[in-house]
């Protein structure tokens, strides 16, 4: 009997057991696990990376299954190194220096651990400079004369080392580097320069007086001279500074040529010799008139008068390169003349090019609204409401003091609108100094005259320079210059001088007529009172004849 229930308890456990399997699948896992190793490097190391490879299992069965299924899923680990040990970037400033003068040594390198420079000098010997990554380090040692290469390194600390190209830079004797910027009226304007060598900038400097005076290394570099707006720009390239050393150079910007946007000059009296000049012109300025890039050319006359301000000849085109992303236009030249900046307005139903395809209407062969200018359709201009052309002088350009100093401003519009007009008058002296400052405002309609007195202001005997900037409609100003000398009115003296020397002149002239007329006289008189001798015998004669006759009667 107890039998019997054992086997009951059995079937009874195995039938339970049997339900459950039917109800739940049986599941069995397993996860399995791969590692793999790679590198990865640049020059001096070899490549290496990390990989890792993770795969897992897993078994079930399915009520009815007679046999286990098996799904295999797997994923990849990867790690790579954040940077190989590598020299970005490297830098020598300046290319060129004085001799004695520092250097400084840059470097930018990822992963390093060491930076270093190695530099072989002049006569041969080697120095080795310690640098720190991401910034610059002097290098002092530079009294040789002639070139220094620089290598440069970096290491890590797996002892790669990686090196640069070799680079360079040279020492020179110094010298004062003198050169005046002048304007069209013969005198220096306020200007700025740059020694350029290897495209990189060595030394730069302005003047509001136009003369210039800068100690600099004693080779042949890149000069590139400035006007006072900046934007006209002119590069000559390979002057020896010994050589051209005392010249005069001019840049200037002049009253535009009718017609045109903008008109620059230049003009190199001392002819400083160079292998090749650039002229670059920037007209950011004139934004609110231009109104296509594509439309704008680069004219140039080749007999520009630049005392005169005036192009004797025909104005053409330079076929200038532009640049329409930072608005400039630049000229490779081997003379120097005007340059102005000419808009084209391509008319409706046109090319541009002008007497091509006549439209209907127009006896000019250009679209509604154009005229036929030197063989091009150009946009009738109509004349704003607001347009001057101003003018600044002096009464006087040497007085004998300050309150005689009056400035003279001319407007002239064309315009039927008032315009309100800023002035600020400032006053240098010969090294650039401000000596005072005024304001002023006039509103013009028509013509305006302004004269301008300077109360309450005392300046000593020497030169000056009166500044005039003018500001009208919100953003358009002008600025001008004029010289002018406080001393001794010098055609006053120069004529007491010639009034006077003809005053003592003429009393020589007169005291020796005197004296040769009075000594002819003294002369014919005296020749007079001498008789020849024999008149004076007789006359002895007579005389002692008579004395005797004269005793003898006596006697008697």
């Amino acid at each position: 009997m107890i039998y019997k229930k054992k086997i009951l308890l059995v079937g009874t456990v195995f039938l339970a057991i049997a339900m459950l399997l039917g109800v739940f699948a049986f599941l069995v896992s397993t996860g399995s696990f791969s590692i793999g190793s790679y590198h990865t490097g640049t020059t001096g190391e070899k490549g290496s990376t990390t990989s890792y490879t993770f795969r897992s299992t897993t078994t079930y069965q399915q009520p009815g299954d007679k046999e286990m299924t098996t799904s295999s899923y797997s994923m990849n680990l990867g790690w790579l190194s954040l940077g190989s040990l590598q020299i970005t970037s490297t830098t020598i400033s300046p290319y060129i220096v004085i001799n004695g003068s520092n250097v400084t040594l840059s470097i930018s390198a990822n992963n390093a651990e060491n930076v270093w420079a190695s530099i072989t000098k002049p006569d041969s010997s080697q120095e080795n400079l310690t640098l720190t990554n991401n910034a610059g380090t002097f290098f002092t040692n530079t009294t040789l004369l002639d070139r220094y290469n620089v290598t440069f390194y970096a290491n890590d600390t797996s002892g790669n080392m990686v090196s640069s190209s070799e680079d360079y830079f040279e020492s020179f004797r110094a010298v004062t580097f003198n050169f005046t910027v002048i304007g069209s009226v013969g005198t220096g304007v306020d200007s700025s320069w740059e020694l350029i060598y290897r495209n990189a900038v060595v030394e730069s400097s302005s003047s509001s007086t136009g003369d210039h005076s800068v100690v600099i290394p004693d080779t042949t570099a890149d000069l590139r001279f400035k006007d006072e707006t900046q934007r006209l720009q002119v590069t000559l390239e390979d002057i020896n500074v010994t050589l051209e050393n005392n010249k005069q150079f001019g840049v200037e910007k002049h009253p535009r040529v009718t017609g045109y946007l903008a008109t620059y000059a230049v003009d190199n009296p001392d002819n400083y010799s160079f292998t090749n000049a650039t002229v670059k012109i920037y007209y950011d300025d004139l934004t609110a008139s231009i109104t296509s890039e594509s439309n704008l050319q680069l004219h140039m006359c080749d007999n520009y008068d630049y005392a005169g301000r005036s192009c004797s000849e025909t104005w053409i085109d330079s076929s200038a390169s532009q640049d329409t992303s930072n608005d400039y236009f630049e000229y490779n030249v081997s003379s120097f003349s005007g340059f102005s900046i000419k808009q084209y307005v391509t008319p409706p139903g046109g090319d541009g090019a002008g007497g091509g395809g006549a439209s209907s209407g127009s006896v000019s062969g250009c679209g509604t609204g154009y005229e036929m200018v030197n063989g091009t359709c150009v946009k009738i201009r109509e004349i704003p409401g607001q347009l001057f052309d101003i003018t600044f002088t002096l009464d006087d350009y040497l007085i004998q003091s300050s309150d005689e100093l009056t400035a003279v401003v001319t407007f002239e519009s064309f315009g039927v609108e008032p315009t309100p007009i800023n002035l600020t008058f400032t006053i240098l002296d010969e090294f650039g100094t401000a000596y005072a400052v005024d304001n002023d405002f006039i509103v013009v309609t028509t013509e305006e005259v302004l004269r301008k007195k300077f109360e309450a202001l005392y300046l000593s005997e020497g030169e000056y320079v009166i500044v005039l900037d003018t500001l009208y409609n919100v953003n358009v100003s002008d600025k001008f210059r004029q010289e002018f000398e406080i001393g001794e009115e010098r055609g006053i003296s120069l004529w007491i001088w010639i009034i006077g020397g003809g005053i003592v002149v003429g009393g020589l002239i007169i005291w020796l007529i005197y004296w040769i007329i009075k000594r002819k006289k003294k002369k014919t008189y005296k020749a007079r009172i001498e008789e020849p001798a024999s008149f004076k015998g007789k006359v002895s004669h007579i005389l002692r004849k008579g004395r005797i006759r004269h005793k003898k009667l006596k006697r008697r």
